[in-house]
């Protein structure tokens, strides 16, 4: 039995934008009356749908109106906070073990 105010699991995935892209995060600033976002972007899409991105470069972000994503911009920020955190942390150097010698 379906209970029918019961929220449905959505997929949402959050990626780097890549050049292809280009023309759905214009459309997404264009809905949301925007600015073109800065690159890098990062993208969120529900069921394979662009519906938010967000600018690595300045943090802005945009989104469809038409869509709640609320909550799908805080995860594309906190994404952008662990990709920014990964890319400046000093790289930790690996302990190449060697034979010991007699």
């Amino acid at each position: 039995m379906s209970m029918p105010n019961t929220p449905t699991a959505m997929q949402v995935e959050l990626r780097m934008a890549a050049p292809a892209d280009s023309e759905a995060v214009a459309r997404l600033a264009a809905l949301d009356e925007q600015r073109e976002l800065e690159w890098p972007v990062l993208m969120a899409l529900v069921e394979g749908e662009p519906v938010a991105a967000l600018s690595m470069y300045d943090g802005r972000s945009v989104a469809d109106p038409f869509v709640l994503t609320r909550d799908i911009v805080s995860l594309l920020r906190l994404r952008a906070e662990h990709l920014s955190a990964a890319a400046s942390a000093p790289r930790r150097r690996r302990l190449r073990l060697r034979p010991a010698t007699a």
